[in-house]
């Protein structure tokens, strides 16, 4: 996720400049730094950001963000107000809590935050990117965007009608070792590719996530664990979106 956020700048062009903006772009290894640095920001105030969810994979995001120079939370919302109090004492100190997300999506002259990163259930992400498009702020929202393609062409269509930057947060997209991958394909190091054979598997000792029991809330399976192995197997073939 720390590769993640640092890359989201040099995405913004190619989110917001063409009436069918790139799904995924994918900065090449010298341009991947900082927005905060790329705009000569880093002397005068942090990149902010808001977060909407106090859960885990928040959690995971406000720890990238405290390693990465030039960035900083400064709102955070949940359903349970409590809950906000309590991720921001230990994951965002000095950030504003909301109880609720439209109180902090409502508030955001207060706070300044520069783009907002959504990181609820997958059933609520299209409502919640489409209230913040339309008041105009940026979103980085947790994968997968939406839990249908039409849902996912609508959100890109909004962003690109409104001149606001939108990506879907597919972090492992990011990663230093991925973006070396595509410019080896790129490259033809490895010859002409003409099949990708995938696996992906984790210990469910504890038990098995909802989303790989199918929960409908994130999509199942395929759009929760198995878009992974989608963006893995598409980096090697060439497409104007991905």
């Amino acid at each position: 996720q720390k590769h993640l956020v640092s890359c989201l700048a040099t995405s913004r062009q190619s989110h917001t400049s063409r009436a069918r903006p790139h799904r995924h772009a994918s900065p090449s290894p010298h341009s991947c730094v900082s927005e905060p640095q790329q705009l000569g920001m880093a002397a005068t105030r942090p990149f902010r950001w808001a977060v909407t969810s106090a859960g885990k994979i928040a959690a995971d995001f406000a720890h990238a963000i405290r390693q990465l120079p030039g960035h900083e939370i400064v709102a955070v919302a949940a359903r349970n107000g409590a809950d906000a109090d309590a991720f921001v004492a230990k994951h965002a100190r000095g950030a504003k809590a909301y109880r609720g997300y439209a109180a902090m999506f409502g508030d955001r002259g207060a706070h300044g935050a520069d783009c907002c990163y959504v990181a609820t259930q997958p059933d609520t992400h299209a409502e919640l990117v489409e209230t913040l498009l339309d008041a105009g702020t940026p979103a980085l929202c947790e994968k997968p965007l939406a839990v249908a393609p039409d849902a996912v062409d609508a959100l890109y269509a909004r962003a690109a009608a409104r001149g606001c930057f939108l990506m879907e947060g597919m972090w492992t997209r990011c990663f230093p070792a991925t973006v070396k991958a595509r410019e080896l394909l790129a490259a033809g190091s490895i010859g002409e590719v003409v099949g990708v054979q995938a696996e992906f598997g984790y210990d469910i000792g504890n038990g098995c996530p909802a989303s790989v029991r199918g929960d409908a809330a994130t999509g199942g399976m395929a759009g929760d664990i198995g878009v992974y192995l989608a963006e893995k197997a598409l980096l090697a073939f060439d497409s104007a979106n991905y």
